[in-house]
This record gives C-alpha cells, structure tokens and sequence, in this order.
C-alpha cells in the first residue's frame, strides 16, 4: 500500500506486522512474531479493503489477548463490504488457534498451512506446507499424509495428533482467485528454500539477526554482522541445532564486534552457542537456551526455551530445570545439559555424569528420582518423616525432595567409579513429593459468609487438594462460593512455591489484593493451565440452606507450570520484571532493579502501565525501548506515576 495509507501507519506501530503492501490488487499483510496485547486488531482490521492476503508463516505465538485483537479484526473485516480475506501459510501457532476457536478464522479462507513432520530415520523434525486446494484429498482422508525426511530422505511421519488437519475440512478443495494464488506464488519463491538461511531485519531501535535453519559449518557470520550498530539481538528461533564447528565460528565473530555496537542479546541460543560462548559475557547477553528433548506426552522428539533466570535458578537448585514442551507445554526429558550449565554460571555441578558411560545423564537421574517420589507405590516414609515434612515450609519440602534425588543420583556416580558403598541405592529413603496428609495453614483473608474457614488445603502425591465445605440457598451458590474459597487458599500454597527473587519481590510490594479481584485474576492468568478440578461433593439439606463439602484437586504438574508462569522473568531497560503474584496485584513486579532506575523503580513496585497501555502480561515489554517511557502503579503502598528514561 501507498507508504503514507492508514494500513501502514498501523503497521508502523505494532511489532507483529511486519508489512502491509500492494502487489496486483491484493492487498498483502504480512504477520510476525508475537501477536499480543500490542497488535491492534480493530484498527488494523478498519484500514484494510478489498482482496487481502494475510501470510501468517513467521508467527511464532499467539497469547490470549492477542487472540482478542485478532478476533476483533475478523469481525471488523467481516462487517466491512466488499472485502475478502485468505489465510495463508499458516504456522503451527496459528493452526492451534484454528483447531480451537471457530470463529478464528471469520470469513476468510484458510489456502495453506504448516504440518510438522517427523523422521523415523534421522530423528529430523521438520514442517512442510499443505495447500488446501492442491491437498484437499490428505485433508479429508482419502489419500495418506506423506513426505520425505528433507535431511536424510527417509520416510516421515506426522508428527502430532491425527486430528491435526481436522480443522481445514471445510477450506478443501475450496477456489481461490488467480490473482491471490499468483500473489502467494510469488511470496513462497522469495521465502523458499533458495532463501537466506540468515538475514536481518533493522528497525529504529535494533537491528536483528535471524537464524531460519540449519547453518553450514563453514559459514561466514563476520558477513552477516559486518557494519551492525547499537543494539542487536540474534534470533534462533529457526534453528535449534547448531554444530559446535559452526558454533566456535559464531562465538569468535561475535566477541570480535565493534565497540560501535551497544548491546548483543542472543534469543533462543542453541546449547552449543552457549558454550562456545561460554555464557554471557559483558555486552552479550544470553536470553534465553534452546534445548532439544523428549516430550513423553507428544511421545516425540521437541525442543523447549528456558528463560535466563528460570535456568540459574535451578541450576543454584541443583535441580533439573522444567522445560516446556513447544506443542503441549509439557515436561521435556532432556540429556546432559551440566557442560552448558556450567558455562552458563560456572563452576562444576556436582551432579555430572561425565565419564561413566553406564550413568545415566544428569537431567534423566534427576528426573527418574522425580518420577521415583510420585509414584503411588513409592517407598513410604516412616511417621517421623512424615512429622518432619508436615512442619517444613512448602519450598523447604520442595528443596528436600530435589536433595533426596541428588542423592540418587551421588550413589549412581559412586556405583559407576567402582567405589565400595556401605549402603545400595535401593536401600534409600525416598520421602515423597509430600505426605499425602500435610495440612497447611488457613488463608488469612476472611472467607465468604456459609464456608467454613477450618477446612484445610493438603499436598498429597496427586497434587494439592482442597476441601471446602459452603453453605448458601441454593446449590449453584454454593458449588461457586465453595470453587472461589479453594483457589483463594491454593493461592496462598502457589506464592511459597515460586521462584526466592520473584517471591521476594511480591512480599516487598507490601499489597493485596482483594479475595474476589486475586481469584478472577488467577483464573485468567492459568486457569488454561491450572484449573482446579471438581473430584468429591457431599451434600446434606439443611432448614433454610444447602450444605456440600467439595473437594478440589490441582495436579503436580499443573501445579508446577502455575508456579513456573509467575516465577518467569524478562529483563527490560535494565530492570527485571515477573507477573505480580494474583493477590498483590494486576500488572508486572520489579524483581529486580538498578541505579538509576532503581529510584523510581524499587524491588516490589508494581507496573500497572507503561505508556498508557495496560501491563498485564510480560510481552507488554516488548514496547520498552531506548528512549522515554511514562510508567504507572503501586510503589511502597502508593500510587505512583513516573517519567523513566532508556539507555
């Protein structure tokens, strides 16, 4: 479109659209990233008309409120006349929003989509286009899904849930316009396989490289970053093998720029990067690590990102840290990772493996003890462990399950090095992830009148189990007000079991929130994710009420990804900033902070907004560059409005 259009302003202003242009009366919309509480659906969706062709290759995510937006474009572009819109090249990201939402796709047509394969050979995990037209009969089963390994060109399987492709019945066969199939002929020749395996994309405030696959070993990166200036962030999301020969020559490129560039930080860096890197080092920062795992759910093999923080954090743990599974959020089984997490925050662990080719690898150990102490036919403790458990403090117990695995793992390493053991390794006490009866205190904030604030919260080895009994005229009221008292106590288990920094943090907000605001937030955030289930009701009539006693249950893992998504942090402007637990607040928590932010920005202030946009989410720090940014809150118990400043 004409650069001076209102499609383009729009474009200009949201991160997710990358461009907006004309080609023989299409209008072609091009998507990237992230789409999130910054893309402006409504406004995008006003300014567009006619033919319009949305490719959706390059979109990595889309969170809950960018599901919002979009669907609020749909509808904008539905209600206009005369306007038609096709969806093409749909990535996994958006095929998921598909499968899910109905009305995601509005009126527009969906013409082709990514479907990830699998290698039986190699192991390759790889995704290849489906059109749905050309494909129609894969689409609807009448012939089989196939394609060959692109690495090794062996046979290749689907690499999800047969239902996967469920969703485009509809879309099969459908016609599609010469022109719009011309225009997106023209689109998948530029970005084919003849493409840049790396290029760059520059903007007023960073310049970023983007790795799109695999990378010949001999690869020239000083090319690449020859003439790059301020601040550069490398983006590997494309590629998360990297070889340790093409690796060595990106580290020695990289420690060779110029002083003419600011800041180096590397998005999704693939372990052999870290490495090589040896962790982040001055001006190059690490942001996150790539890993490469099984996923037990998927029954596949995944990659999962692991941010910074999350990683230190159990690495000081001496704990395997929890990487999500790309597709199912999942726990990934991962193989030995001490030599990138030693280069990460250097020193030995004393974990390692290395050297015993019978020992299993750390992460695996570390994992089967997980799995050890869950088990229902665990060893169980003796009545003084269970004392013992009962009176320690949630993240205490958490910890002194981590040791007991540690020390499986110890004995792993004795046995393998020939050393006489006084003790064999199934002589150990496992203590469980807790006794299945540890009651918990009561939540201090009042509970709603008719539910009994005597009922307790236990953490059993099927998760932590809740038991309300609720009293109201009616039963609806009563399983509600019984629902709302469970999460508002789990709320106060979930807090001691997030990350010391982030923890620490909310407690020096010094807020809170009220009961019902804490739970409708909660809710929101991972009630996807976290949901308490319904599992036992009792109920007794009563003269003038109903009386039910339920009993609620959120499972460990479900547990752990809650207690992970508030532990998160994300660094910005030289501030790092995690979701402010439900009950202190709606918005984003310092964790931590330094001069000259520091001032007006303290460990524990929490960001409502930031330049006038409300901060619910971590990716509302996407819009926090170099520059001026007027921030909104609640600092010591106040409310606070402040002028900060971006180097």
């Amino acid at each position: 479109m004409p650069p001076g259009s209102a499609a383009s302003l729009v474009a200009s202003s949201s991160a997710a659209v990358a461009s907006v242009v004309e080609l023989f009366g299409v209008t072609v919309v091009t998507l990237q990233g992230r789409i999130d509480e910054s893309f402006e659906g409504p406004a995008l969706g006003g300014s567009l008309t006619g033919t319009i062709l949305i490719d959706m290759a390059n979109v990595e995510r889309i969170t809950s409120f960018g599901v919002r937006e979009w669907l609020e474009m749909m509808a904008t572009l539905d209600a206009a006349d005369e306007t038609e819109a096709y969806l093409a090249r749909c990535s996994e990201a958006v095929v998921t929003q598909l499968s899910l939402i109905r009305a995601f796709a509005g009126r527009a047509k969906v013409v082709s989509f990514e479907v990830p394969f699998l290698c039986d050979d190699c192991g390759n995990a790889f995704v290849r286009p489906i059109d749905c037209t050309d494909d129609a009969a894969v689409i609807l089963g009448t012939e089989p899904l196939m394609s060959a390994c692109e690495r090794c060109g062996g046979n290749a399987k689907l690499d999800d849930d047969p239902a996967y492709l469920a969703f485009a019945a509809p879309f099969a066969g459908q016609a599609v316009p010469e022109r719009v199939r011309g225009v997106l002929q023209r689109i998948i020749e530029a970005s084919s396989s003849g493409g840049d395996a790396v290029d760059k994309v520059i903007t007023a405030s960073e310049t970023r490289v983007r790795v799109h696959r695999d990378v010949d070993p001999a690869f020239r990166w000083s090319r690449v970053l020859d003439g790059i200036e301020g601040d550069v962030v490398v983006d590997f999301r494309g590629a998360p093998r990297f070889g340790r020969e093409a690796a060595g020559r990106l580290a020695r490129a990289m420690r060779a720029l110029g002083p003419e560039v600011t800041t180096c930080e590397i998005v999704e860096c693939p372990v052999e990067v870290a490495i090589a890197l040896g962790g982040s080092r001055g001006r190059i920062r690490i942001g996150s690590l790539a890993f490469e795992g099984r996923c037990a759910s998927c029954a596949a093999a995944r990659t999962g990102t692991v941010g910074l923080a999350a990683l230190e954090a159990s690495y000081h743990a001496r704990g395997a840290p929890f990487v999500p599974c790309r597709r199912c959020n999942g726990p990934l089984v991962l193989g030995d990772i001490s030599q990138a997490m030693n280069a990460l925050f250097g020193g030995a662990l004393p974990l390692s493996a290395a050297g015993s080719a019978s020992t299993s690898s750390l992460s695996a150990m570390v994992a089967s003890a997980m799995v050890a102490t869950n088990a229902p036919d665990a060893p169980q403790p003796s009545p003084s462990s269970v004392a013992v458990a009962s009176a320690m403090p949630a993240s205490r117990a958490r910890g002194a399950r981590a040791g007991l695995a540690l020390g499986v793992v110890a004995l792993a390493v004795l046995a393998a090095a020939g050393l006489a053991l006084t003790r064999r390794t199934s002589e150990v006490k496992v203590t469980p992830y807790a006794s299945p009866l540890t009651p918990l205190a009561a939540s201090p904030a009042s509970p709603p009148d008719g539910v009994r604030a005597a009922d307790g919260v236990v953490r059993g080895a099927d998760g932590i189990v809740a038991t309300i009994t609720a009293r109201a005229p009616d039963e609806d009221r009563a399983l509600s007000d019984a629902r709302a008292e469970a999460i508002a106590r789990m709320l106060d288990l979930l807090e001691l079991d997030l990350a010391a920094s982030v923890r620490a943090a909310n407690e020096a907000s010094a807020a809170r929130s009220s009961r019902p605001d804490a739970i409708a937030r909660f809710v929101e955030q991972v009630g996807a994710i976290a949901s308490p289930d319904r599992i036992d009701v009792a109920r007794r009539a009563e003269a003038a009420s109903v009386a039910l006693t339920v009993t609620y249950r959120i499972g460990v893992q479900a547990w752990e990804r809650a207690a992970a998504f508030y532990s998160e942090e994300r660094g910005a402007g030289g501030i790092t900033f995690a979701v402010a637990f439900p009950t202190r607040g709606g918005g984003l928590v310092v964790v931590a902070s330094v001069p000259p932010m520091s001032a007006e920005l303290p460990v524990g202030a929490i960001v409502e907004e930031i330049d006038g946009r409300r901060a619910t989410s971590l990716d509302a720090l996407t819009s926090v560059r170099r520059g001026a940014h007027l921030v909104s809150g609640w600092r010591r118990g106040e409310r606070f409005r402040a002028k900060i400043n971006v180097k």
